[in-house]
């Protein structure tokens, strides 16, 4: 389904509150340290089952879980909400990742809309259009979304979306934005992938483009969009998406190439390892179709927010995480 871009028809007040779940992670930060540099923001709140590693006079951090029925009360006197919170790689039983993901979701929503927020934006994930063959190259926005019943992160994407069709129908006065969100890379990733890359991996599979974008880049995508009060579905990747093998002989890594097949089996192994104590469980479907092509377009990002990367291509990105966090 097309989503138009919807500006919004009442101005933010000039001394805004946002409130972040998810706001302990890794992007999370990366959102709440471009809010509190602006002088627009009163106050930033953080929702997270855990605080923050970083403090500011601006920031408020809340232990809340998105599944807690009286969330609302957080959003008390807040402008907008930027929801965040989901699991992605880590594997979790189905019945739990359903409930944080799908189900905290759109509890979130439902509470921001009783508490008289007027925006809400919300990371969604270029997994959305489905991790299957044939897609066209570039995907833009309208491009149609593929539902993965059997992908469990695709499956909550997927549906989380088709919630929000609904409720921004339901809710005409309501400014939602979407994001469909690459890797976002950047320091301070928790993931299997970005322990391998701060190691001076990159994992390898195939020899499809590695769509990922730089955290803070990604992060002044979302505030744009808050500043501006602009709705709808937007792309964000950084440009010329290269290969991990491509990316690891510009960049000077070492390429972890394994076949499918294997890191299929090494994810059930790790599931089985985890439950022994062992280290954290890999999602096995995230190896299964990494084969898929996901070439994204930002152009609409650029063109209608005024998103301006600081990292424009796939190599810039690394090149710049080797930095930051060599």
């Amino acid at each position: 389904m097309a989503v138009d871009d919807k500006p919004g028809s009442v101005s933010l007040p000039a001394e805004m509150t946002v409130a972040v779940t998810g706001g302990a992670g890794h992007f999370g930060g990366a959102v709440l340290r471009r809010l509190v540099a602006e002088p627009s923001v009163k106050r930033a709140i953080s929702l997270d089952v855990r605080p923050p590693e970083w403090t500011h006079p601006k920031l408020e951090a809340v232990i809340a879980d998105v599944r807690d029925p009286e969330i609302v009360r957080h959003f008390e006197g807040v402008d907008a909400v930027v929801h965040l919170a989901f699991l992605i790689s880590r594997y979790r039983p189905r019945e739990l990742y359903e409930s944080i993901n799908i189900e905290g979701s759109r509890n979130v929503f439902r509470a921001a809309v009783a508490a008289g927020v007027s925006q809400i934006v919300y990371s969604s994930s270029a997994a959305a259009y489905g991790m299957v063959p044939d897609h066209p190259v570039p995907i833009v926005e309208d491009t149609p979304r593929v539902h993965q019943p059997d992908f469990s992160y695709n499956d909550a994407k997927f549906r989380v979306e088709a919630f929000l069709d609904d409720f921004e129908a339901e809710h005409p006065d309501l400014i939602v934005t979407r994001f469909r969100m690459v890797a976002a890379l950047g320091p301070g990733m928790e993931s299997a992938m970005g322990k391998a890359l701060a190691r001076g991996y990159i994992p390898n599979t195939s020899d499809v483009p590695w769509p990922i974008v730089w955290g803070d880049d990604a992060a002044d995508a979302l505030v744009l969009a808050l500043y501006q009060r602009i709705g709808g579905a937007f792309n964000l990747s950084a440009d010329e998406p290269m290969s991990a093998r491509e990316l690891a002989a510009a960049t000077g890594m070492r390429s972890l190439w394994f076949p499918r097949w294997l890191g299929v089996l090494a994810a059930h192994v790790s599931n089985l390892a985890a439950k022994l104590g062992f280290g954290s469980a890999l999602d096995p479907a995230w190896i299964k179709y990494s084969d898929a092509v996901l070439v994204l377009s930002s152009e609409k990002a650029c063109r209608v927010l005024g998103w301006q990367r600081s990292c424009n291509t796939s190599l810039e990105v690394l090149q710049r995480f080797r930095a930051e966090v060599d």
